[in-house]
């Protein structure tokens, strides 16, 4: 084999895409595919908002 560092990075990438479990992140700050209220928005790069993280669980 001639790139045996390719094979075994690429067997470990494909164990561990296989061995996670689903990942779901809710918050009651915004709906199901939703928008961000503006209290939640960046204030920099042109945006204003209120900078505040909604609540994750």
């Amino acid at each position: 084999m001639r790139h045996p560092l390719f094979a075994i990075c690429a067997a470990t990438l494909l164990s561990t895409a296989y061995a996670a479990e689903p990942f779901a992140l809710k918050s009651p700050d915004f709906a199901h595919k939703g928008k961000l209220n503006d209290k939640h928005v960046y204030t920099g790069f042109g945006c204003t908002g209120g900078n505040t993280s909604p609540a994750l669980a």
